[in-house]
């Protein structure tokens, strides 16, 4: 598992933990292993998100001043080996890979979703240009990420941003459980 936490140097930094099996009596069942520094420096590194390969590591951090989106070779065993590429250009974080691998998503400072493709050879990672996703600006909530993308790619579960003139916002969500059970049950149980 990848997440953050204070590092020794004082700011946020990436650590990774190993998820083990809890054989104590009553235990969860799983539980989190001793977290190792994966990504630390005097600077705040937050937010990873893996790629769907598991071979790239998308992050925040305020290394050039601001908050940008870099992307670096996963490895496991720690130390972030190998290059950095920087994926935003006017800041950003939040970053999330698209579920088919081919965009990294991130949110602008001003909340607006871009979208970055990219190819990768060997252990080089090359952005592309990034394009906006959406205009419809979605929220920062800290160091968490206020949205997320469907399966398919195209539409994105999201926190809205209201607009400065007052634009109404929906305030209602609807959640579908047991979506395969009711199908089932109206086309007479087969």
């Amino acid at each position: 598992m990848v997440l953050r936490q204070l590092g020794n140097a004082g700011s946020t930094d990436i650590f990774i933990a190993p998820v083990e099996a809890d054989a104590a009596p009553g235990g969860a069942g799983i539980r989190l292993g001793k977290p190792e520094v994966l990504l630390g420096s005097p600077f705040t590194e937050t937010r990873a998100a893996l790629s769907p390969d598991g071979r790239w590591l998308a992050y925040a951090s305020n290394e050039t001043g601001r908050f940008e989106v870099s992307v670096r070779p996963f490895s496991p065993q720690g130390g972030g080996t190998g290059g950095r590429w920087q994926v935003s250009v006017a800041g950003g974080g939040g970053p999330l890979w698209s579920r088919d691998g081919r965009e990294l998503l991130f949110r602008t400072l001003d909340g607006r979703v871009m979208a970055a493709a990219y190819t990768t050879q060997g252990g080089s990672f090359a952005p592309g240009k990034s394009r906006v996703w959406t205009e419809v600006r979605v929220v920062t909530v800290g160091f968490a990420r206020s949205y997320d993308i469907s399966p398919d790619g195209k539409r994105l579960a999201a926190v809205l941003l209201g607009d400065a003139e007052g634009e109404k916002l929906p305030t209602s969500l609807t959640v579908l459980l047991n979506f395969t059970d009711e199908l089932r049950r109206r086309a007479g149980g087969r």
